[in-house]
């Protein structure tokens, strides 16, 4: 039997996949009475994981739709601008890499202006804009069709552009 927290983490993945769950289903799944999953659902709404419903609950749009650029950049900013520094800090003059897109690796592509010789693949046109200034550090787009609320491309172009080249360091957000 799953202790509390495993209990209502696998009820959110479960909203998350079925978009909906109901009480007495989850009961009989965790072989708990129908009162600790009506706990755990309003535990859960409380933190904005799910919504409750009459008789169960359903996915939160926090959850099922992707977050604007401005609210990723907003996250954890000071957290990212450190890890950037440091991930930028193990660049070596010279190295060819990717940077994927997102919030945290723009923050390693702001600190690359001093960098030099340095080949910077990205996906994401947020990271490619941050390197407008870095004149000695070379960049490279993979193009593929553009996910506007993240300013990231993707798909079966993006995919195939990366394999046509090598690099030294792969950096994911």
């Amino acid at each position: 039997m799953l202790n509390t927290i495993e209990r209502r983490h696998e009820i959110v993945q479960l909203v998350f996949k079925q978009e909906r769950v109901q009480v007495p289903e989850l009961a009989q799944l965790f072989g708990v009475s129908t009162v600790t999953i009506r706990n755990d659902l309003n535990e859960l709404d409380e933190k904005g994981l799910l919504v409750r419903s009459r008789g169960g609950a359903v996915a939160s749009n926090r959850l099922t739709q992707e977050l604007s650029l401005k609210e990723k950049h907003d996250a954890n900013r000071g957290i990212k601008e450190r890890l950037g520094k440091f991930a930028a800090s193990l660049i070596k003059d010279g190295e060819s890499i990717i940077l994927d897109s997102g919030t945290t690796t723009e923050e390693v592509a702001k600190n690359l202006t001093n960098h030099h010789g340095v080949v910077v693949m990205t996906n994401g046109l947020n990271v490619a804009h941050s390197l407008l200034n870095a004149s000695s550090v070379e960049v490279l787009m993979t193009g593929g069709t553009l996910r506007k609320k993240s300013l990231s491309f993707y798909g079966r172009q993006a995919e195939q552009h990366l394999q046509q080249y090598h690099f030294d360091k792969l950096i994911l957000g």
